[in-house]
């Protein structure tokens, strides 16, 4: 006889934390980088924050230098120290600015993406606010990487997959499909008991 464990949400959580390996990604931190052997190097991106300031600053402006220049940074060093293909893993990525994917595909790329639009909508009229594009730097466009994405990966986390899975240079590992999350969300309904949340888009989508 089994005994009941919470709700059905509750469940299926602890189900999916042993095949995601939640527990084993929760402690490494955020752009931690490390030479898994003498030719794999590695980065962990658990959201796409970096420095507040700067962050809400780029979502208005589209630029971080501050936070390409950090990318730039972490793999030079994996390459001094012998890489030759790279991984980046964004399972269970939990999101946050989407400047941050855009900065760092356009080290991989030697031409402009574009990604999509923001915009807004006021009865049939549609105003175009800013067209959003990987603008290319292409430094690392020769190196191979390999980019790991799963079901929990979300919002921000599945734009940078999205971005990145663009350039030629890149293969996305896992769940490949866009969850279509990418979304500036701020509200948020809970339902009593935590039967169901809806969380909803505050700004441009």
């Amino acid at each position: 006889k089994l005994s009941k464990i919470g709700d059905y949400r509750e469940r299926l959580e602890k189900a999916c934390e042993i095949v995601q390996a939640k527990d084993k990604l929760v402690k490494q931190k955020n752009f931690d980088t490390y030479m898994i052997n003498d030719t794999f190097g590695y980065l962990r991106i658990s959201e796409e924050e970096y420095q507040l300031i700067d962050d809400m600053k780029a979502y208005v402006t589209g630029s971080n230098k501050a936070v390409k220049h950090m990318f730039d940074r972490k793999i030079d060093n994996l390459l001094n120290q012998g890489m030759k293909k790279l991984i980046i893993d964004v399972r269970n990525n939990t999101g946050g600015y989407s400047v941050i994917p855009l900065e760092l595909a356009s080290l991989f790329t030697k031409k402009d993406i574009y990604i999509n639009s923001m915009a807004y909508v006021n009865g049939e009229r549609k105003k175009v606010v800013r067209d959003e594009y990987v603008k290319a730097d292409g430094k690392y466009a020769n190196l191979e990487v390999v980019v790991l994405t799963n079901s929990r990966c979300v919002s921000a986390g599945d734009y940078l997959v999205y971005c990145m899975g663009k350039c030629d240079n890149v293969k996305v590992v896992g769940i490949t499909v866009s969850t279509g999350s990418s979304q500036p969300i701020g509200g948020n309904c809970v339902m009593s008991d935590g039967i169901c949340e809806i969380k909803y888009p505050q700004n441009w989508m």
